[in-house]
């Protein structure tokens, strides 16, 4: 490239997110799943993408795929049937409050 006339300047760079299996976060955000699901078996798992989750400190990027569920997220014709959007908004109300309540306590 630099014998076409050509240059790289990073314009920004936002670094990757790693939280450990055993991360309190993790394990409540786990918890919150586990709890309206029932799902004891299914293992979380992470995913090489870009996530608004790197602009900020002590975030992790959280959203459930249901064991069998097809993955639509960012493709065409993106859609989520009504009873997993109902289940999702139990977990990530579950979630709220399962840091919220491990925020309160650390006052």
């Amino acid at each position: 490239a630099e014998d076409m006339g050509c240059a790289f300047e990073m314009a920004e760079h936002l670094g990757p997110i790693y939280f450990k299996r055993d991360d309190e976060v993790v394990v409540l955000l786990e918890k919150a799943y586990r709890d309206v699901t029932g799902d004891m078996e299914s293992e979380p798992f992470t995913v090489g993408a870009a996530t608004f989750a790197r602009t900020m400190r002590n975030t992790v990027a959280f959203g459930p795929i249901f064991p069998g569920q097809v993955e639509m997220s960012h493709l065409p014709n993106e859609f989520i049937a009504i009873e997993d959007l109902d289940k999702c908004t139990e977990i990530y109300i579950r979630a709220l409050s399962n840091l919220l309540t491990r925020e309160n306590k650390g006052r």
